[in-house]
């Protein structure tokens, strides 16, 4: 009778309780996606320069080397990163320069990468080229590096074997203007060295364990940093923790961490944007779904670079729903519910935890009533729950208490 009676109560007041564990409740995430990976490109950059831009970097998309370094760049430039998948010029990068109305095109790696043949087209359609390469990978990164300046203070040193830890720092490196410098894993190469000796570097950032960069290159660098964890994901998750507080969560943007193309995309709109960019794939760890939980408090904030293919929905929903009693270190038996930084649980069945509020890194705990709640809603700066009047009746009533704690009322 009284169960009745409560939950014609909440139809009446609008309010549809939820006992899932559910983080997040409005809208859906934003999949920016094309066929393929030069597609993937173009819409990344249709997202975010929109309205058009004077200048636009053209990397190789099937081979990410000489790529890596090339975030920083766009930053500079605020340019969009495109993708150019064969020998000549491909029509639809033609096709998106066109549209930005692209007045210069800066060129990343040697004729083998990028041909002679796209830059000539580039060129007769009177769009200016600068071709930026050396001999190797690590010269190449030295060559970008220059041509953002002799101002640099902080660089970010990675290697330039694979593709993941330089994807990492990307985004972070462009907003903070500094080059990307790639390295064997073993030894710094000259045209590294020869670089740093030349600057005042004030920090130099290594990510990746000494597996990927040996200590011996650390030790070379001017106060260095190591940034790293067990895996690419706890490296990539590693490198967002120590820059969190130069970085603006309204948006995170999800890529694959096993292929590079979404991921360089998206490090300059990531860069614009003042955000990072997660990677993620089957192998994720709880670090990266702790840091996700953290840090998103809708799916409104995430936009995922890349198609099923890349990362599916199944995915995304691991790292954007986790279970957030796991997470927290809640008992099993708990519900929970999430708003914003704070998350509201309580035990019914076994009555084990009255109503309480924590915050998503676990701490600042605080019961808020003496009731254990078998369902709760939050609306605002109010909380909604059932509950039995005692431990005696299986009488449930519907109530609301403030967030705070205080202002518990039974509803009639």
């Amino acid at each position: 009778m009284f169960v009745k009676r409560a939950l014609s109560i909440v139809i009446t007041v609008g309010i549809i309780f939820s006992i899932t564990t559910k983080v997040m409740a409005d809208g859906e995430p934003q999949r920016i996606w094309g066929k393929d990976r030069c597609d993937t490109a173009i819409e990344v950059s249709k997202s975010g320069w929109n309205d058009g831009s004077e200048y636009a970097i053209l990397a190789n998309g099937e081979n990410f080397p000489d790529a890596l370094s090339a975030a920083p760049l766009a930053k500079k430039y605020n340019a969009p990163i495109l993708l150019n998948p064969g020998k000549g010029l491909d029509n639809r990068v033609k096709t998106e320069l066109k549209r930005l109305n692209v007045k210069q095109v800066f060129i990343i790696g040697g004729k083998g990468v990028i041909s002679k043949n796209a830059e000539d087209t580039l060129n007769g359609a009177d769009i200016k080229t600068t071709r930026l390469y050396g001999q190797d990978r690590y010269e190449t990164s030295v060559k970008i590096a220059e041509q953002l300046g002799n101002n640099v203070k902080e660089i970010a040193v990675a290697s330039g074997e694979n593709f993941p830890d330089a994807m990492s720092i990307a985004p972070i490196a462009a907003q903070k203007s500094m080059p990307i410098i790639l390295t064997s894993g073993g030894k710094l190469p000259d045209s590294a060295a020869n670089y740093i000796k030349d600057k005042n570097i004030t920090n130099s950032y290594v990510v990746g364990g000494n597996d990927v960069v040996s200590d011996e290159t650390l030790s070379k660098l001017p106060k260095a940093e190591r940034l790293y964890g067990d895996s690419r994901y706890d490296t990539n998750t590693a490198v967002a923790k120590r820059f969190a507080s130069d970085l603006n969560f309204n948006t995170i943007y999800l890529s694959s961490g096993e292929n590079f193309p979404d991921a360089l995309a998206g490090s300059a709109l990531a860069a614009k944007n003042s955000t990072c960019v997660l990677l993620i794939s089957d192998y994720i760890g709880e670090a990266t779904k702790k840091f996700a939980f953290d840090k998103l408090p809708s799916e409104n904030n995430i936009k995922i670079l890349g198609g099923q293919g890349a990362v599916s929905d199944k995915l995304v929903n691991k790292v954007i729903y986790p279970n957030v009693n796991e997470i927290i270190g809640l008992p099993k038996d708990v519900l929970s519910v999430r708003q914003g930084e704070w998350v509201y649980y309580s035990s019914d069945k076994y009555k084990s935890t009255k109503l309480s509020k924590c915050k998503v890194d676990g701490n600042s705990i605080q019961q808020l009533s003496d009731k254990w709640a078998s369902q709760i809603t939050v609306v605002g700066d109010w909380i909604y729950f059932m509950a039995s009047e005692d431990d005696v009746t299986y009488e449930t009533n519907l109530y609301k208490i403030k967030n705070d704690g205080t202002g518990e009322k039974k509803l009639k």
